[in-house]
């Protein structure tokens, strides 16, 4: 699948929006990596770049640092787990003491009033 797709489906699947410069700045960090036949042709993602790019926009939206991030999908450092479930602990404390609704997967939901 290609850049617009990923992001396409990101906001599909997810609700999350993303910009290709955050898909490339994944790359870059060596999180994901794409295929890529020459400079000139898109770059192609896989199955696994898809799910490793909704990881870190998901455990983003929670406070997560991409350097964790990256250490649990590159490294496959399950030690920071319990870092990550830490804070998306914090969030969802914090969003409840602010009076916003919690969804299942600990993502705010706006009150419109």
């Amino acid at each position: 699948m290609k850049t617009k797709e990923v992001i396409t489906r990101l906001f599909e699947d997810h609700r999350q929006r993303v910009s290709r410069y955050t898909i490339f700045k994944y790359e870059r960090m060596g999180i994901i990596n794409p295929h890529r036949e020459s400079s000139l042709k898109p770059r192609e993602y896989s199955h696994k770049d898809y799910l490793d790019i909704t990881i870190c926009v998901l455990l983003s939206a929670v406070g997560v640092p991409l350097d964790t991030v990256k250490d649990l999908l590159v490294y496959n450092d399950i030690s920071v787990l319990g870092e990550v479930n830490r804070m998306i602990d914090t969030k969802r404390v914090a969003s409840n003491k602010a009076g916003l609704v919690v969804n299942k997967r600990y993502r705010p939901l706006r009150i419109y009033h």
